[in-house]
């Protein structure tokens, strides 16, 4: 459990699924007049989340589908107290419990400081339930917390791809320029993929082309430090000829002898 993460056990119930005995069932009380149960089925165990169905509608439109009459599957028929059962699939349990929370402004049960995976998480399920905006403000400011305290590769990328789902635009600013600060040559110019995600490829290719125009500003800087003393209008009288087209030196016409 992330100690930032606070746990109220009026709201959080455990018990077994009657279909099968082995499988664990905890039950989130998001909304105590809640009209939907989201069910969430995991390798062991189930999670059950007591949301109202109008929040969600207005928040993401892919709930807003899921509740309306033209789509019938993963619905089950009104229990006792009106309350659809809805199953999901393939989200995390946290982050979900996170995103009720939030959008049901329960405050008290919202963390002040997520760990990265759980901001992570968030970030992939907000996309997938088509809610960025809904939630970005609260990311935005988990994000600035977290961009001065992560010094690894992996930990800035994950949330350099937070700050790039919520269009936190300042953040992804900083976090890549952070990242071609402290990243080592090998990292850049690798061609090895670490992650199999189309944006970690980009980015490792945006890496490059930033880091190549670096590398072709220096070499300008440092031609153009060389030939300002040849553009300049003060004159020296020297021993040698410089000739300016090709850089280099040559010698000075012997003068008429004095003899």
């Amino acid at each position: 459990m992330d100690p930032a993460y606070p746990e109220n056990p009026e709201h959080s119930e455990r018990g077994q699924d009657p279909a099968n005995s082995q499988n664990s069932v905890t039950t989130h009380s998001i909304d105590p007049n809640a009209d939907v149960i989201l069910v969430l089925p995991q390798a062991s165990s189930i999670f059950e989340y007591l949301v109202s169905s109008k929040v969600l509608t207005l928040v993401s439109p892919i709930f807003a589908a899921l509740f309306g009459p033209d789509f019938q599957e993963g619905q089950t028929s009104p229990d006792e107290k009106g309350r659809r059962r809805y199953t999901i699939q393939e989200d995390d349990p946290t982050a979900l419990e996170l995103f009720c929370n939030l959008i049901h402004y329960r405050q008290s049960a919202i963390p002040t400081k997520p760990e990265l995976q759980l901001l992570y998480d968030l970030a992939v399920l907000s996309d997938k339930y088509d809610c960025v905006r809904s939630v970005g403000p609260w990311a935005e400011g988990w994000i600035g917390q977290l961009k001065d305290a992560i010094t690894d590769s992996k930990g800035l990328e994950r949330l350099l791809f937070v700050a790039y789902t919520f269009e936190s635009d300042n953040l992804f600013r900083s976090i890549s320029s952070k990242m071609m600060r402290t990243a080592s040559c090998s990292e850049i110019f690798s061609e090895q993929e670490t992650e199999s995600t189309s944006f970690t490829s980009i980015l490792r290719s945006s890496l490059r082309r930033e880091n190549f125009k670096v590398l072709l500003s220096v070499q300008r800087e440092i031609e153009n430090h060389i030939m300002s003393p040849l553009n300049s209008s003060v004159s020296y009288r020297t021993n040698t000829e410089i000739c300016p087209e090709l850089l280099s030196t040559a010698p000075r016409s012997p003068g008429p002898s004095s003899s």
